[in-house]
């Protein structure tokens, strides 16, 4: 419950498979430690517990947001000057 309320995508999708499940608590492990300045392991070592069980504000440590709807392309790949 932790890592899904301050590390999960919000964009992601519900029904994910076991293997996709375990690859994204990995990495919202690891994100989670690199923003505690923690060993990054992606494994629930003491430390990682222990800075789970401190007091939250609620509010999520890692902002998934964009400035246009959906993913906006530019039409041409090549830049001249």
């Amino acid at each position: 419950a932790y890592l899904s309320q301050f590390y999960r995508d919000p964009n992601a999708t519900k029904f994910r498979s076991r293997m996709t499940s375990l690859l994204d608590l990995k990495n919202e492990l690891k994100a989670m430690q690199e923003f505690f300045g923690l060993e990054v392991t992606g494994k629930l070592d003491s430390n990682t517990i222990e800075t789970m069980k401190k007091p939250r504000c609620g509010v999520t440590d890692v902002a998934k947001y964009g400035h246009f709807q959906g993913k906006p392309r530019w039409k041409q790949s090549v830049v001249t000057y």
